[in-house]
């Protein structure tokens, strides 16, 4: 499993503007997908950014699919607009402890 975490802040005022296209245009974007196993965003209660998402997938392979499609850099810049502070990093399973 791999996780791609998103870490942001919104743009004082496009607070509203931001969770509507989230509802209507990027999260249904990664959800398309049927690599995706789960999409979550968080809001942080210490740290550097406000917000964190986080995108479980299977697999890197996957993220070459989803950046070739047309609609990925219209939702980054989109994205962009409307956040900064922006960081991005990813994450493959290691270990699991149960």
């Amino acid at each position: 499993m791999v996780v791609y975490i998103f870490e942001f802040d919104i743009i004082p005022g496009k607070e509203d503007e931001f969770w509507k296209f989230m509802k209507e245009e990027g999260t249904p974007f990664w959800l398309q997908f049927p690599e995706i196993k789960k999409y979550e965003i968080y809001s942080k209660l210490g740290g550097h950014c406000a917000y964190e998402a986080r995108v479980e997938m299977d697999n890197f392979a996957f993220l070459d699919k989803m950046y070739g499609h047309p609609q990925a850099a219209v939702c980054a810049k989109k994205t962009s607009s409307m956040t900064y502070n922006i960081q991005r990093r990813l994450m493959q399973l290691h270990k699991v402890y149960e």
